[in-house]
């Protein structure tokens, strides 16, 4: 009897979904871009951050996790303010 009911949740979830898509595409894609472009700029910061709290704390310099939290706000604001372009590419 669960079964029946989490499958007909997921199947009117996706169904709704599909409709999203199928209306206005565009509005999937931006979507998508923001959330991703949010995601890797809020990884970014950690990374950044907790490098900065180990340099000082600890003294370890570890170049990589600089980069890597340098890089991924890059990305993400490049996802972000650049949503629209990869709308219309996609």
């Amino acid at each position: 009897m669960k079964d029946k009911k989490v499958n007909l949740i997921s199947s009117i979830i996706f169904f709704f979904l599909g409709l999203i898509i199928f209306i206005d595409p565009g509005i999937v894609v931006k979507f998508i871009s923001y959330f991703l472009g949010g995601c890797l700029i809020v990884i970014g910061v950690y990374k950044t951050i907790n490098y900065v709290i180990k340099n000082k704390n600890l003294g370890v310099v570890n170049v990589n996790e600089i980069s890597f939290g340098v890089v991924a706000m890059i990305l993400g604001l490049l996802l972000v303010c650049l949503a629209g372009t990869l709308e219309f590419l996609l």
